[in-house]
């Protein structure tokens, strides 16, 4: 699985697009799975040639660690 960053989202087109850990903008499709992922979050996902290119599919928000003081 790749890592990266959301940079954009844009509900009226339904497209995201991801910066992933070498600085490539990779875009992705939203779909109803992906109504809990928001710009800025740290996302896992996989690359497939899409219709237009490279895209993003699988995208799955990153768990971050939960800390007790």
């Amino acid at each position: 699985m790749r890592k990266g960053v959301v940079i954009h989202i844009d509900p009226v087109f339904g497209k995201g697009s991801i910066e992933d850990e070498n600085g490539q903008d990779i875009f992705f499709d939203l779909d109803p799975e992906h109504s809990h992922i928001n710009t800025g979050d740290a996302v896992e996902f996989q690359i497939i040639l899409g219709r237009d290119g490279l895209v993003a599919s699988d995208v799955q928000a990153m768990v971050q660690p939960q800390f007790q003081s």
